[in-house]
């Protein structure tokens, strides 16, 4: 394996469906340290379903050697926020992750940070372009499991994790509710350092995602059943 990374210039590398072990997982890192490209930049993991075991409980050993998941072959993305959180987003255990029956579902990815694989799971090249234009790395995720979270919804299945900048915020809010509803956000200001009078909600056109609009902090918000937003908090544009 240590020649074959050696003479082998790649980005990332894919094991699927095979049950590695933790030494031979090792080694494999181990040798992408000496690889041509100086580094493994990405080693993901994808595993099925396997009888009523979680890939996450089968390998957890394996977590500390990779830096993404790729889980979703047969998951139920209608399965509860707690299944998200914990046995699909990587998040307890400091691994990103990204989805892949289906591609997933794009809104209620959003609230742990997750999009699509390209090209094998839909194009979420949109959402990265907003990710981009709002400046994401430069972002503090605060998730609605969190007792800090600056935002939060008055309707207990629809859930939101925010994105915090300095003067700008990129909240993303994403129901599990079985209906179309309504839903008003309850915005920390102390906590964000915000003048909610200057304040708006813009929604960028997103394709395959949303359309373009502009709602005010308190107006109520439509949001369709199994779907969500991606809205920036700014301040509202001076009117010439």
């Amino acid at each position: 394996m240590v020649w074959r990374l050696g003479g082998i210039c790649f980005s990332f590398l894919t094991v699927g469906c095979v049950a590695l072990s933790l030494i031979f997982l090792f080694q494999q890192v181990r040798g992408g340290n000496y690889g041509k490209c100086g580094r493994i930049c990405r080693y993901q993991k994808k595993e099925i379903l396997i009888k009523f075991a979680n890939s996450a409980n089968l390998y957890l050993e394996h977590f500390p050697y990779i830096n993404r998941l790729w889980f979703g072959e047969y998951f139920d993305y209608n399965s509860s926020p707690d299944f998200w959180l914990i046995e699909v987003s990587g998040i307890p255990f400091g691994i990103m992750g990204e989805m892949l029956q289906g591609g997933g579902n794009p809104w209620r990815g959003m609230i742990y940070g997750m999009t699509s694989r390209l090209p094998w799971a839909g194009d979420p090249r949109a959402l990265w372009k907003v990710w981009d234009d709002f400046g994401m790395q430069d972002s503090r995720m605060v998730g609605y499991w969190s007792p800090s979270c600056p935002v939060k919804t008055d309707n207990p299945e629809i859930l939101a994790t925010a994105y915090v900048k300095k003067d700008c915020a990129l909240i993303s809010i994403a129901s599990w509710a079985d209906d179309s509803v309504l839903c008003n956000l309850n915005i920390d200001w102390e906590a964000l350092g915000m003048d909610p009078e200057n304040m708006q909600l813009r929604a960028p056109f997103i394709k395959d995602f949303q359309g373009e609009t502009t709602f005010n902090p308190s107006d109520r918000i439509p949001v369709d059943a199994g779907k969500g937003w991606l809205l920036i908090l700014t301040e509202k544009e001076v009117q010439q």
